[in-house]
């Protein structure tokens, strides 16, 4: 089973950095998750982004992600 996680880059106002959101995807755990369990996620960022102002990442739903996709 794998887990995704659909994130965008923002600035210290929360602005996006990006013109669309990226997605993660587990790479460390193949088969059952269990309580308290720490995976590992690798993904990337679509477009081009200002990382010069990078203040954090922000998970979004998958409809957000799906509605700027």
């Amino acid at each position: 089973m794998d887990i995704f996680a659909y994130i965008k880059a923002v600035d210290k106002e929360g602005k996006s950095l990006t013109k669309r959101y990226g997605v993660m995807m587990n790479y460390n755990v193949r088969g059952p998750f269990k309580a308290n369990m720490e995976i590992k996620m690798a993904g990337s960022l679509d477009g081009p982004a200002d990382m010069v102002n990078f203040e954090k990442l922000i998970f979004v739903s998958k409809e957000e992600y799906e509605k700027v996709k």
